[in-house]
């Protein structure tokens, strides 16, 4: 019970002072705003000039002037392509007039990095060459050589991440707020919090009580699919649409295209993590039966199991009840959340067909057990942990949450 109590002390110690969540929403409100502000100048801005501009007026124009400039500062240095060419257009039934632009594309002439790309894009712009440009029928005085989405408007996506947070951060402490203002109100306390049990278990057709795994090989493979595709669907779009079309041009941005390999890797890796996981499905099912949802200090816990499969898949079959400590304190201004296994109880373990096929065991449940504690910065919880080892295939490794109870507490 030392350990309860310690944590008990420790997440009193840890809950916010009123008003600490309301300082939290002001300045999530000020950071979101401001990247709102960079998310309309560097994202979709850029993005309505692309849209404005598809229907623009094709002419034909002259190059006069091209070169790289470059700008450089303690960062490094930054490029862009300069260029001047000379059009003819006519305005409102007017003769033809001769105009000139100094516009690349519809970035306004920034810089970014990658000389590479805008060398090679400057070389195939030597003075004299006939290309086309886009004018702004409206004001013909506009003109540009390339009105698509470039990989620096891309870039600005990243922006998105700013109001993001800031939304985030302002949904927590609004939660963190209402939690405060029910704790004075006397209407929550740390016991409401920590007696809450949590259900493990489920009834079959037999009336026997079988353990729910906290995330089934369906759910994990599920949620591994639905994030790799959602996050190479937007890597390799960006590289897809906008990168290799340049590269297939001879333009290539080496800095951007760098960046973005590093974010296609690792979706690399969440695909090969989900054909793992695919392939777990046809793994043999554990159905793990316990005479009772909750145990108390002291008292014997029967578990039983069934292998729906081939048992002599597996090599071994380990069970073990582990009780794991979580908890969440701010270091500066970051919050961690430290995680580790207070305590490992045997259960048991099989290494043969007939034993892993269907088996029995008892465990008595020591009297210094700390039972399970949930409070909003301190977690005590229990695991029946059961690992199945597979040769030259992806092992079972299921999680059984159990609930341990006080001592002289009702089942």
């Amino acid at each position: 019970m030392g350990l309860l109590k310690r944590s008990q002390d420790r997440a009193l110690s840890d809950v916010p002072k009123p008003g600490g969540s309301g300082c939290l929403i002001v300045f999530a409100a000020f950071f979101a705003l401001f990247g709102s502000f960079f998310v309309a100048m560097f994202f979709v801005l850029p993005l309505w000039r692309v849209v404005q501009a598809q229907s623009w007026q094709e002419v034909p124009c002259t190059i006069l002037e091209s070169s790289v400039e470059t700008r450089s500062d303690s960062d490094g240095s930054t490029y862009r392509v300069a260029v001047r060419f000379r059009y003819h257009v006519a305005a409102d039934g007017a003769p033809r007039e001769g105009y000139e632009s100094t516009r690349y594309d519809l970035t306004d002439g920034q810089f970014s990095a990658g000389q590479d790309g805008k060398q090679t894009a400057v070389n195939a712009l030597p003075p004299g060459t006939r290309v086309t440009c886009w004018v702004d029928p409206t004001h013909p005085s506009e003109a540009v050589l390339v009105r698509g989405v470039t990989s620096t408007m891309w870039f600005g996506s990243f922006t998105l991440l700013f109001p993001a947070v800031g939304i985030g951060i302002i949904v927590f402490a609004l939660r963190q707020r209402k939690k405060e203002h029910l704790r004075r109100d006397g209407l929550l306390g740390l016991s409401d919090e920590a007696t809450t049990p949590e259900v493990t278990v489920a009834v079959d057709q037999a009336g026997r009580q079988v353990l729910k795994p906290v995330a089934t090989p369906l759910k994990k493979f599920f949620g591994l699919v639905i994030f790799a595709v959602l996050w190479n669907g937007f890597v390799w779009s960006i590289l897809g649409f906008l990168l290799i079309p340049d590269m297939q041009r001879g333009r290539t941005e080496w800095f951007p295209l760098i960046f973005l390999g590093v974010f296609a890797l690792i979706g690399l890796v969440v695909i090969g993590a989900a054909i793992r996981q695919g392939l777990a499905l046809t793994n043999p099912r554990l159905c793990v039966i316990v005479n009772r949802s909750s145990c108390r200090p002291g008292e014997a816990w029967e578990i039983s199991w069934e292998c729906h499969g081939d048992p002599r898949r597996l090599r071994t079959l380990c069970l073990a009840l582990e009780g794991i400590e979580e908890a969440t304190y701010k270091r500066g201004t970051k919050t961690t959340t430290d995680t580790h296994v207070f305590r490992r109880l045997p259960v048991a373990a099989a290494d043969d067909g007939r034993t892993i096929a269907s088996g029995r065991a008892t465990i008595t449940i020591p009297e210094d057990a700390v039972p399970t504690f949930t409070a909003p910065n301190n977690t005590l919880h229990w695991r029946l942990i059961v690992r199945g080892e597979i040769p030259r295939w992806p092992d079972i490794s299921d999680d059984y949450p159990v609930t341990i109870l006080p001592p002289g507490a009702a089942s």
